[in-house]
């Protein structure tokens, strides 16, 4: 993220699809692949880790990005803008 900022416009953004982690249990379907995207994702990488939104702006905004907006959700995954300072 940090070199991406580097070379974006200063009227640029950045467009993210991922999942972002739910605040609290969900018990439903969603929830269920919800958990199944997090199973595959800690097998499948070495240091991977699941934020929530909050935790996605905190990040955003310590590399230099202004604020983070999800734009639509579908089903597990978000679509979200990163904007610049």
């Amino acid at each position: 993220i940090i070199i991406m900022t580097f070379f974006l416009l200063n009227n640029g953004k950045v467009i993210i699809i991922d999942a972002i982690l739910a605040m609290d249990i969900e018990r439903d379907l969603r929830g269920h692949v919800g958990y199944l995207l997090d199973v595959f994702m800690f097998a499948e990488t070495i240091a991977g880790r699941e934020r929530n939104q909050k935790e996605l702006e905190n990040l955003a905004k310590s590399v230099g990005f202004a604020r983070l907006e999800v734009k639509s959700k579908l089903n597990e995954y978000s679509v979200m803008e990163l904007y610049k300072l």
